[in-house]
């Protein structure tokens, strides 16, 4: 999840991690969308970091640790640049959740 959103925005969908190691999570403004892509990095093999923007689409690719285990992780949507890379160095894991 990420830590940081842009104000306004709430999560409207989210794809737990599969057997495939994928998540996702989609955010809205009501006018907005972005998407948040987290894959395992192991599988992702050398996909180089992506920034860059198709008209008002903007993709940004990162790498990084979550739990100490390496992830591929892009926001992808019609937000500023600038935006997407904060929402991309903002993403922490979600918080276990208790044990009974």
């Amino acid at each position: 999840m990420p830590k940081w959103l842009p104000p306004g925005f709430v999560l409207s969908s989210y794809q737990p991690i599969g057997e495939d190691g994928q998540e996702s999570l989609m955010y809205t403004d009501g006018l907005a969308v972005f998407s948040v892509f987290i894959d395992s990095a192991d599988k992702s093999g050398a996909l180089p970091a992506v920034d860059a923007n198709l008209g008002a689409t903007v993709a940004v690719l990162t790498k990084g640790f979550l739990n100490k285990r390496r992830y591929a992780i892009c926001v992808v949507g019609e937000i500023p640049r600038s935006t997407a890379r904060e929402i991309a160095s903002a993403i922490s894991p979600l918080p276990a959740s208790p044990m009974p």
